[in-house]
């Protein structure tokens, strides 16, 4: 014997997710037959209630596949290393060198575990220190730049912005920069950098004594040049790293 409930469609829909629905006075009947398998059938006959009724019996039967998060990847698929240490971002192409002029890398990060979120962090000898970031984005640049300068001046209070010294004609990021002084009355800079390449934006955040800030700023323009320039011809796609970073 079959049992048999008549719902709307409108109802019936929310059940399955759907988007759409028929006409309110197009009702579906839900029969229930004694291997508890329900079948759905629809009083419109148009193909849209059609189909609303497939896929509503097949939810309503725990069969609709709604497809599954992706596996997250392995570190070894988001980062591929050379032979000699150097780092390349699978995803995008972008670079973390293992030895960067007269940096050197600290430690990298994976903030996004299908590879759309990365960094890696770099220390020189002399204490300055620049972190260099490759993620995806609908931000707006301007409102990127605004948010990290509006955290640098959070982070650092009592400071005041500066211009930033490592801007070069058709550079094509856009950089902010604030002075400061630690407790003990060393002048500081600390600056962030963005850019947009391959579909990709790209951050550098650098933090230095006052007296370094020319050499220590053009410096990372022109790393940050360097990795858009990359970025914006077309490669060869890489694999994942043949050993754990």
């Amino acid at each position: 014997m079959l049992r048999t409930f008549s719902a709307v469609a409108a109802s019936l829909a929310l059940v399955a997710g759907c988007q759409s629905t028929p006409k309110d006075d197009n009702a579906m009947v839900i029969e229930i037959g004694e291997d508890g398998q329900m079948r759905v059938v629809s009083a419109g006959d148009s193909p849209e209630d059609a189909a609303l009724a497939q896929m509503l019996q097949l939810a309503l039967n725990g069969e609709l596949d709604l497809g599954e998060e992706p596996a997250p990847l392995t570190e070894a698929e988001i980062w591929h290393e050379d032979e000699s240490g150097n780092l390349t971002h699978i995803q995008s192409g972008a670079q973390c060198p293992l030895k960067w002029g007269d940096f050197v890398r600290e430690r990298t990060g994976i903030y996004a575990t299908d590879g759309t979120n990365v960094g890696c962090n770099y220390n020189s000898p002399d204490g300055r220190i620049q972190t260099f970031y490759v993620y995806q984005t609908d931000v707006s640049l301007a409102d990127d730049l605004a948010e990290a300068f509006e955290a640098m001046k959070t982070r650092q209070p009592v400071s005041e912005e500066v211009t930033f010294g490592g801007g070069m004609p058709y550079a094509g990021y856009v950089a902010r920069a604030l002075a400061y002084k630690t407790a003990d009355g060393t002048g500081m800079r600390t600056s962030v950098l963005l850019a947009d390449s391959g579909g990709w934006r790209l951050k550098m955040r650098l933090t230095c004594q006052a007296k370094d800030v020319s050499r220590a700023e053009v410096g990372a323009g022109v790393a940050l040049k360097g990795q858009s320039d990359r970025l914006a011809l077309p490669r060869q796609p890489l694999t994942a790293s043949p050993a754990p970073v």
